[in-house]
């Protein structure tokens, strides 16, 4: 058995070394070895700084030991945040934020919040192990031009996250609460300046407004504990609606959705994850962990960066618990495609329609017709043709999925909504003479 045990490690720590030193690049398309293995099951050791739950069989090692990573200087971080944020400001008209802090307000944009990021956290045994391996490579000469990521990391992989906040233009106009939607970037090391360009692709013209939040992450995995203290900190600062808390990302970001979601079920209304990246080790068995969440996926069956086929294995696992789960796959997609998802707004509406504590919200698309949107199981909905019926002609319809009934009316139709999304098509056509 110790065999076993020494001979999955140094697997593992093999893996996880090509996965670092290869990367995952958002714009790379090198093929990457997939790695199936679940890590070992062990228990989470609570910290001073964390609330983290038990971790299950498919997670990493996480039982804290002293970390031996470097520490940064926090004036040195703050000059290159404000430098960073400036530069892509003055570049892209993104407006002025308040100078990191909650008190002054937002100014129509952005406002970054550093102070977690002095929060110390327990790293990972398997981590810090990697972490060291990677040094060792580095000061070797082996992997010179991943030295700014290693410094990165090993500062990285002990503080919180610094995040972006955006709200809606009405926000102070309002008194009211709003969904939050938080992304997670790709990568291993991510940047402001990469999550502006990104989160500039959100919809903020939707029916319903929503702030956006981005963190920031040099880390080898998203870490629930410090995404839950991000939320808890825009909780207390800004007026959220705890029932409507939605999670999303790209890539290294799309499993850790899957990850972070797994960890925080029941902050979670819908996550929507893409190209969700397979090392350094499966993420199919968080199934069952989020059985209860409506999620939307989407991957190409071209991408050579994250494997699609595990993509399809995790929906497979989804629906063996009977989870509402929808799979977009993207005819010859690679490993890209992000800016066209999330510009589209109904991707954004679906998930917005999801609350949490109420039956999922299904999708009902009506073609030639009046009722398309977001419906409960039961919700009885009246579908009218998009013109007027002449005496000498009748509407015909046709649908996908398990519909429950159809009543017709004249020239309307009563269609009860079941527990799945449809499609109907209607057709008006002349009549037998």
């Amino acid at each position: 058995m110790n065999f076993v045990k020494r001979f999955y490690r140094l697997f593992l720590l093999t893996s996880l070394s090509v996965f670092i030193i290869t990367g995952c690049s958002a714009d790379s398309h090198a093929t990457q070895p997939v790695v199936t293995a679940s890590a070992p099951q062990v228990q989470q050791t609570e910290t001073k700084n964390s609330e983290a739950k038990p971790v299950g069989s498919t997670k990493p090692i996480v039982t804290p030991t002293p970390s031996s990573a470097p520490k940064i200087k926090s004036s040195n971080l703050s000059k290159n945040i404000t430098n960073e944020r400036n530069t892509w400001q003055s570049e892209n008209k993104i407006p002025e934020t308040n100078d990191n802090s909650w008190d002054g307000g937002f100014k129509e944009g952005w406002i970054v919040i550093e102070n977690l990021y002095s929060k110390q956290y327990e790293i990972s045994p398997l981590w810090e192990s990697l972490l060291q391996l990677y040094a060792k490579e580095v000061e070797e000469g082996k992997l010179l031009d991943k030295q700014d990521k290693l410094t990165q990391v090993s500062m990285g992989i002990q503080n919180g996250y610094i995040f972006a906040v955006n709200v809606p233009k009405e926000y102070s106009e309002t008194s009211v609460s709003y969904p939050l939607v938080i992304f997670l970037h790709g990568g291993i090391a991510g940047n402001l300046s990469g999550s502006f360009k990104r989160l500039s692709n959100f919809p903020r013209s939707l029916s319903e407004p929503y702030i956006l939040l981005a963190p920031v992450k040099a880390d080898f995995d998203w870490d629930p504990r410090k995404i839950q203290d991000v939320i808890d900190e825009a909780k207390k600062n800004l007026r959220i609606d705890h029932n409507r808390i939605y999670l999303t990302g790209l890539s290294m970001g799309g499993r850790g959705t899957y990850i972070v979601a797994a960890e925080l079920s029941d902050t979670f209304a819908a996550i929507m994850p893409l190209s969700s990246h397979h090392e350094p080790y499966s993420y199919v068995g968080l199934a069952p962990e989020i059985e209860s969440l409506p999620i939307w996926a989407f991957h190409g069956d071209s991408d050579l960066v994250s494997s699609y086929s595990m993509a399809v294995d995790m929906v497979d696992a989804l629906k063996a618990q009977n989870t509402y789960v929808r799979f977009t796959t993207i005819i010859d997609g690679k490993h890209s495609g992000w800016d066209k998802i999330y510009s589209t707004p109904v991707n954004l509406e679906w998930l917005l329609a999801q609350e949490k504590g109420t039956p999922h919200n299904y999708e009902l698309q009506v073609a030639g017709g009046t009722g398309s949107g977001y419906y409960e199981p039961g919700d009885i909905v009246s579908i009218t043709p998009n013109s007027e019926i002449a005496l000498n002609q009748t509407i015909t319809w046709s649908y996908e999925g398990d519909a429950e009934n159809f009543v017709e009316e004249g020239s309307k139709i009563e269609f009860l909504m079941p527990d799945t999304d449809v499609s109907i098509s209607l057709e008006i056509v002349d009549s037998d003479s």
